[in-house]
């Protein structure tokens, strides 16, 4: 996985990060993607922590770096952090991409190019099955990734939304800040609350303890974890949100509870926390709050229970995934295929599918209700396969994101034999994902 020194020509070299780089890079990072001078601070705050040691998966050598040799200048940089996620309770490595820029004057040279190059080879040595990256709309598409996972769909709600406490009434339940003592209760919560989801990120014990007291305060990604509880101390459930008002809203991006709670009785309760949290925050920082912001999953229950309280709703965005290896992931994920097809009118099937990507096709031989065996071809001949995906939208619905029927609507070169419509609605039905990834 070592990067020795690449002379780029121009006077650019391009090589590995280092410890020694923390100072350096903070300044770059939080240059490049910090919003106003305090964003600047705090993203460079968590460039350090990654660089620090004490990151659960990052040792500090992550990053790549690219500098203009007469001033040492570093002039773009991404980097690659490692976790392990799981598709329907099958873990499996990931290689996340974040920070990826350039400074303006050096844009338009293949520099990011050239670093994903970087990353995904040191992915594969380390065994990732996938990599992941959120960012801005489009660009990432150029290195192999497509749309394929919900990300961050915002649920708004304003002061008149704020549900009234009662006149005399005090507050059924509490919030305190998450300690240490505190890990296998919130294990054991997400562990309950992730386990129907297609896709979820695991973490162990190191990484609670890192997410709770590890970061530096003034760290963009830090959360504030508050446990829930009722008037005797009973932990009923938790909830994160960030230190600061993001984009002039108090944002929830966590919620979960115990299964004998209510989310119908809680919520409300939730609300105005997070509404006199914001209203904190604008006040400390000098800024207007403008709403509350469900930051959830559009299935979540909160947002069913509170959907009076939240009129607005904007569209979610998108993970991008990268599968450089289909095939050995199918392969990976044959156990969740099969339990698919279990559970769905076509079990105990017995026949093949036969997948067009265009560029090659992949072909399922199935024996009742078990995959015996998964090919693939090159060139297929469109005509004779059973379903095919144009681009790389067949991740799209490998990750439940799409069904078949929202994609041969959006995609016209999206064709399906009708006999195989059942099978492949039975593989590969929608199911909500929810990411919270190590950063």
């Amino acid at each position: 996985m070592l990067l020795s020194p690449r002379d780029l020509g121009n006077g650019l070299v391009l090589r590995r990060s280092s410890k020694e780089d923390a100072e350096k890079l903070a300044e770059f990072n939080g240059r490049i993607h910090g919003d106003d001078e305090v964003d600047r601070y705090r993203v460079g705050v968590w460039t350090k922590d990654m660089l620090s040691g004490k990151h659960p998966t990052m040792q500090g050598d992550e990053f790549t770096i690219v500098e203009e040799k007469k001033t040492d200048k570093i002039v773009s940089s991404m980097n690659l952090i490692p976790q392990t996620w799981s598709y329907q309770g099958i873990p499996f490595q990931v290689g996340r991409p974040e920070a990826v820029g350039t400074d303006p004057e050096f844009r338009n040279r293949g520099l990011v190019r050239l670093q994903f190059e970087c990353v995904h080879e040191w992915s594969k040595q380390r065994g990732d099955i996938l990599q992941g990256i959120t960012g801005i709309p489009y660009y990432y598409r150029l290195f192999g990734y497509e749309m394929a996972v919900e990300l961050d769909a915002s649920y708004i709600g304003y002061e008149p939304q704020v549900p009234k406490l009662p006149e005399g009434e005090e507050e059924k339940y509490q919030f305190r800040a998450a300690s240490e003592k505190d890990i296998a209760f919130l294990q054991r919560l997400d562990d309950k609350s992730t386990k129907s989801m297609l896709l979820r990120c695991l973490r162990d014990e190191n990484a609670w303890r890192y997410e709770i007291s590890g970061r530096v305060a003034d760290n963009c990604s830090r959360r504030q974890i508050m446990v829930i509880q009722d008037r005797e101390g009973r932990q009923l459930g938790v909830i994160m949100h960030p230190f600061y008002l993001d984009h002039s809203y108090s944002t929830l991006i966590y919620f979960e509870i115990v299964d004998d709670a209510s989310f119908a009785d809680i919520t409300p309760g939730v609300i105005r926390y997070i509404w006199n949290t914001g209203q904190r925050y604008a006040a400390d920082s000098g800024k207007t709050m403008l709403g509350f912001n469900f930051a959830l999953n559009g299935n979540h229950p909160a947002i069913k229970v509170a959907s009076n309280n939240l009129p607005l709703k904007k569209r979610p965005y998108s993970w991008y995934i990268r599968v450089p290896d289909l095939l050995k992931f199918l392969r990976l994920v044959t156990p969740a295929l099969e339990n698919n097809l279990a559970n769905s009118a076509c079990n105990g099937y017995s026949g093949s599918l036969e997948i067009c990507l265009f560029s090659k096709g992949i072909k399922l031989e199935f024996q009742n209700g078990k995959i015996l065996e998964i090919t693939e071809s090159r060139y297929p001949d469109e005509k004779k396969m059973d379903v095919s995906f144009p681009g790389l939208t067949f991740l799209q619905i490998l990750f439940g994101w799409r069904d078949i029927h929202e994609l041969r609507y959006a995609f016209p070169d999206c064709t399906l034999k009708e006999a195989k419509l059942s099978i492949v609605e039975s593989l590969f039905p929608k199911i909500p994902s929810r990411i919270w990834p190590v950063d």
